[in-house]
């Protein structure tokens, strides 16, 4: 059902159920979502799936970011809606695909074919984990429910990635934009004065 599903997007939506793992019965249950849904409203997606409602607020954004839904906030009467860019059981049957497939892998005592392979970061992060002493080697950091993981692309070569409170107002996030702001380099500067050429 999600094979005609872009590998970007396919990627996206494992991102996305992966960052939080309430999130994971909201896939479960757009799966068996009517064929042509057209709209979801967020009050749905919270009784439905057991979400708190910033954290249907942080799945709706994360799947808008995805492109999709059109995250919609309520106005003029109407409720705050995900309306779908995409069909809502085939991005449902993304992660209900992948759950199945990893038992089938975990029967078989194997692999999937389709793990994909460490990126060159962090292959050589592990590099540097495995010879790090013992003493120098950070301890995991766990996984917060109260918060989501983004990534950013700031250059054709460098990712960056946050880590952000799921109720994050737009006054924490212009606070964060400036502090970003003061850390660039004018961009007439070819940062011969800091050592990076």
């Amino acid at each position: 059902m999600a094979d005609h599903l872009s590998r970007t997007i396919k990627s996206a939506v494992r991102r996305i159920a992966g960052s939080n793992k309430r999130f994971g019965p909201f896939f479960s249950w757009a799966a068996e979502q009517p064929e042509g849904t057209r709209e979801t409203e967020l009050d749905t997606i919270e009784s439905s799936v057991g979400l708190s409602r910033l954290q249907a607020v942080a799945l709706c954004k994360q799947l808008q970011e995805a492109t999709v839904g059109r995250f919609v906030a309520g106005r003029r009467g109407r409720p705050s809606r995900l309306e779908w860019n995409l069909d809502l059981r085939a991005v449902g049957a993304v992660i209900v695909q992948a759950e199945g497939d990893a038992q089938v892998d975990e029967a078989d005592g194997g692999e999937s074919d389709d793990a994909p392979a460490p990126s060159r970061a962090s292959s050589r992060n592990k590099q540097q984990h495995d010879a790090a002493p013992a003493s120098e080697q950070a301890a995991p950091v766990a996984e917060r429910g109260d918060e989501d993981r983004y990534s950013f692309r700031l250059r054709s070569d460098r990712q960056v990635h946050v880590s952000l409170p799921i109720d994050l107002t737009q006054r924490e996030a212009a606070r964060l934009a400036e502090f970003v702001r003061a850390l660039g380099l004018p961009e007439e500067h070819d940062g011969a004065a800091f050592g990076l050429e």
